[in-house]
């Protein structure tokens, strides 16, 4: 037997130009046939592409997903007439992006859409996974994929939490306790907090209205931080082992001021409890004297 030594060259080697070409050729034959529905690649660069599948009927199922990741999403499909339908996106897909399947059958709509629908109005559209503020972020992908969660409400929070704003950005919030008593909104008026026993004392009034502190020498309670006007605030104060003096800071910015019924804090006996109520003014114009005394009472069992 003869073998031919002649080589064989063909004309050029495929491209993904031409493979691509042949591929479309293909997918238009599939989708012509009957009983073969269409699919194919959305067109890109229109918010309304018009698919022509030539099925000869307009009682067609309209399926849309993402490439990337096979996740459906809803697109409102009109039917044109018997061989188009037409996508409405809420912004034009790119090349790529989407594709599509057109199947016979009862022309239900598209990803649960129902119906042709007719296109969204500019709000609704606005909401679609792939609108200016979607309902379910783009960021969310299939199952299993790590995505954010931007623009969902926060896990965790317990009864009785409200939702708050941690900020002026988007998205940028948490739950809070919720209740509020004495003008402080956002904050329960018990159980109490301790406070360090420090020289001087602090108080931040944004956590509570309701305030314990254990001296183990003589003290001054400094002005409260973070007031809200029209706030109560409660001081428990012990004194331990020996009798003990707290002078309320006064004389400066919001600072404390006594009226005639009560001019002073007294001595803390040994062992004993004193409570002191204080009530936060703005009207004062200095910012001095507003967190008025209103009531200071003596001698409970420590």
């Amino acid at each position: 037997m003869v073998t031919s030594t002649v080589s064989i060259v063909l004309p050029a080697d495929p491209t993904e130009e031409l493979e691509a070409t042949t591929k479309q050729y293909v997918d238009t034959g599939l989708a012509t046939k009957a009983g073969v529905p269409y699919f194919g690649a959305v067109p890109a660069g229109s918010v309304t592409p018009t698919i022509t599948h030539n099925l000869g009927t307009a009682d067609v199922d309209v399926t849309v997903y993402r490439s990337a990741d096979g996740l459906q999403v809803g697109v409102p499909a009109d039917r044109l007439d018997a061989d188009s339908v037409q996508l409405t996106f809420s912004t034009a897909p790119t090349s790529g992006q989407y594709r599509v399947v057109v199947s016979a059958g009862t022309g239900a709509g598209s990803g649960g859409e129902g119906g042709g629908g007719g296109a969204p109005d500019p709000h609704a559209a606005s909401h679609a996974v792939a609108g200016s503020d979607p309902v379910s972020p783009s960021s969310i992908g299939a199952a299993g994929v790590a995505h954010a969660h931007d623009g969902l409400v926060p896990i965790a929070g317990d009864t009785g939490y409200v939702l708050t704003k941690n900020s002026g950005s988007d998205y940028d919030y948490g739950w809070a306790e919720g209740g509020g008593g004495g003008g402080a909104g956002g904050v329960k008026p018990f159980p109490p907090i301790d406070l360090a026993d420090t020289q001087p004392v602090n108080t931040n009034a944004a956590l509570s209205t309701h305030f314990r502190l254990t001296m183990e020498g003589n003290r001054t309670l400094a002005a409260p931080t973070n007031p809200t006007n029209g706030q109560l605030v409660l001081w428990e104060v012990k004194a331990l082992s020996s009798i003990r003096t707290l002078t309320l800071a006064t004389g400066s910015a919001g600072t404390f001021v006594f009226g005639t019924d009560i001019v002073a804090v007294s001595s803390i006996g040994a062992n004993l409890t004193d409570y002191i109520q204080a009530i936060y003014d703005e009207r004062a114009a200095s910012g001095t004297g507003r967190w008025r005394v209103i009531s200071y009472i003596k001698g409970f069992p420590a």
